[in-house]
């Protein structure tokens, strides 16, 4: 208390000095530093950079690029549109393409099954690899002429009447399916008939 009264009658006297109120001091601004004062080279401090808020047209495009904006996702294989590009359903690595074969391209093939002790689709891949370029030859599609108006003629794939056709299951890689198929695009002979006639030439008639 006793401090507090000394200072309060200071206070007034100064006051007195002053015509009654207590001067009020002018606020402090730093000075700024030079080399010269410190010795050391102050880095560059830039000027403030205003900033000034987008409009609102600014931020619906904004808005919009990030709602069309691509994100990316993880796939764990092909696309839907490559897988059913391939023939056949998938099975671990390989592709079980069924075919209808005839009863006497049944016998030749177990028949070769039994000889090789390979899997039905490695004899199959065998005889097609060795009779595709015959069987595309002669089952060629017709040839487009270039003055030919109505562009490429219908390719109507026929078979004889087969005999007693069972559906036979082939377990083929994803790359032989895929020539089996484009294969298929370029002869007037459906899958299972390219396979039949190859393990015919192949391998020959049943005994």
């Amino acid at each position: 208390m006793q401090s507090d009264h000394y200072f309060d009658r200071h206070a007034s006297e100064i006051a007195e000095d002053f015509g009654g109120t207590l001067p009020i001091p002018p606020p402090l601004t730093p000075e700024p530093l030079s080399h010269e004062d410190t010795g050391i080279d102050l880095p560059y401090l830039p000027a403030t950079v205003q900033m000034t808020p987008p409009t609102v047209a600014e931020t619906r495009k904004l808005q919009a690029e990030n709602c069309h904006a691509e994100t990316p996702t993880r796939t764990t294989g092909p696309s839907k549109s490559q897988s059913d590009a391939i023939p056949g359903t998938p099975n671990g690595n390989l592709r079980v393409v069924t075919l209808s074969l005839p009863r006497e391209a049944r016998e030749v093939l177990d028949r070769a099954t039994r000889k090789t002790q390979l899997a039905r689709g490695q004899v199959v891949m065998i005889a097609l690899r060795e009779r595709y370029r015959e069987i595309a030859s002669q089952f060629a599609v017709p040839s487009v002429q270039e003055e030919d108006p109505f562009g490429p003629p219908r390719v109507i794939r026929r078979r004889k009447r087969l005999d007693e056709p069972r559906s036979v299951p082939l377990y083929l890689t994803e790359s032989e399916a895929l020539g089996l198929k484009r294969m298929k695009d370029g002869v007037t002979l459906s899958m299972s008939g390219i396979v039949t006639e190859a393990i015919l030439r192949h391998y020959g008639r049943a005994r």
